[in-house]
């Protein structure tokens, strides 16, 4: 499992921020994935995620995949809100983090929750587009490795921001 802090800040206006971070693993925290998916919590992590818990740990904060989802989902809310108000609402920003926290933003996105975050796959590297507005996340693009990525953040004019283009036309 990821170590804590091993996330890298987002970067908006020229400074580094931590909005949401990494999951809190707890007594998973370093530990190798070989080893962790023998454990029967794994299962439930794979199968039902929105019950799944952390174990508590004297070195490591503990949390559910719910509060983790809860909270990443909470703090990209506030950055872009931090963002628009500072840029306007053309304005583009970039987080980089692990793969649980960027599956929990898609996995909103898209309307899942956090019940649908193993539907979700995400390579290290990869690019997911989403964009934020008022009542809801669009997902754009999601596990993008290579190609121009400005077509994925140009908003169609044609509608309020979040509401989607009837026939799902590229705007």
């Amino acid at each position: 499992m990821p170590r804590d802090g091993g996330h890298r800040p987002a970067r908006a206006g020229g400074r580094h921020r931590r909005p949401a971070g990494e999951c809190h693993y707890g007594g998973w925290t370093g530990r190798p994935l070989a080893e962790a998916a023998n454990d029967p919590l794994w299962r439930v992590i794979q199968d039902d995620p929105a019950s799944a818990t952390f174990p508590e740990s004297d070195e490591h904060r503990a949390e559910s995949l719910g509060q983790m989802a809860e909270r990443v989902v909470a703090g990209v809310r506030a950055l872009d809100a931090e963002v628009e108000a500072e840029h306007g609402r053309a304005a583009v920003w970039v987080a980089v983090s692990h793969g649980d926290p960027i599956k929990a933003v898609v996995a909103e996105a898209v309307g899942a929750g956090v019940a649908g975050l193993q539907r979700v796959r995400v390579d290290p590297g990869s690019v997911t587009a989403v964009h934020v507005t008022p009542t809801r996340m669009v997902l754009l693009a999601s596990n993008t490795h290579a190609g121009d990525l400005a077509p994925l953040v140009a908003v169609p004019k044609a509608h309020d921001a979040g509401d989607s283009t009837v026939g799902g036309g590229a705007g």
